[in-house]
C-alpha cells in the first residue's frame, strides 16, 4: 500500500486519509502502514467511527477524524469517549439524518464539555434514493431537513460539512 501511494502522489508533504470500514480493526498493520507513511514525509489522517479505544501510536497522525454515530444510524451506542479528549488539530464529526440526531449533538457536546470540545463537524444525510426532479417533495424534504441543520449549526457555532460525493454519485460504493 505504501508503495502504491508513493507512486500515486510522490511529493513529500503530501495528505492521506485512511479510512473505509473501520481502519483500526486492523490494528498492527495500520500502525506499520502509520510508520511506513510517516518515513515517507507524508501527512496522515485516519477517519475512524470512534468505537475502538485510541491505540497508543494515536499521536503519531496529524490528525483524526473521528465519526460519533446518532441514533438514526442504529449504532449511536458503539462510541468511546476517550476520542473526546483529543488535539485541537483532531475534529469530531456527527452524521446527522434526523431532528432527534440534531438533539444527540447538543447532548453529546453538552455531555462531554469537560474535556474541552475539539473541532465539531455536523454532515446532513440527504435522501437521495428518488429522482430528483422539479417539484419532487424529496426535493423539498431534503432542503428543510437540510436548512434545519444549517441553522443548528449556525446557532451552535458548529462547522458544517457536506456529504459532496453523494451529490456527484449518488449513493453508489466505492467512490
Amino acid at each position: 500500500m505504501v508503495t502504491r501511494v508513493s507512486e500515486l502522489h510522490p511529493y513529500p508533504r503530501s495528505w492521506v486519509c485512511i479510512t473505509g470500514g473501520e481502519p483500526l480493526l486492523q490494528g498492527d498493520e495500520v500502525e506499520e502502514v502509520v510508520k511506513k507513511l510517516r518515513e515517507g514525509k507524508y501527512n496522515l489522517t485516519i477517519e475512524t467511527n470512534g468505537s475502538i479505544p485510541k491505540p497508543k501510536w494515536w499521536t503519531r497522525l496529524d490528525s483524526w477524524c473521528v465519526d460519533v454515530k446518532c441514533p438514526s444510524s442504529g449504532m449511536e451506542d458503539n462510541f468511546v469517549d476517550s476520542w473526546f479528549k483529543t488535539r485541537d488539530k483532531d475534529q469530531i464529526k456527527f452524521v446527522v439524518g434526523t431532528e432527534e440526531d440534531l438533539v444527540f449533538v447538543k447532548k453529546v457536546l453538552h455531555d462531554h464539555i469537560e474535556f474541552g470540545i475539539p473541532k465539531i463537524i455536523v454532515s446532513p444525510i440527504i435522501d437521495l434514493s428518488l429522482p430528483l426532479i422539479k417539484g419532487d417533495s424529496t426535493i423539498i424534504k431534503n432542503r428543510e431537513f437540510l436548512q434545519k441543520v444549517w441553522e443548528f449549526c449556525m446557532d451552535n457555532n458548529i462547522r458544517w460539512s457536506m456529504q459532496d460525493h453523494k451529490l456527484v454519485f449518488g449513493n453508489r460504493r466505492g467512490v
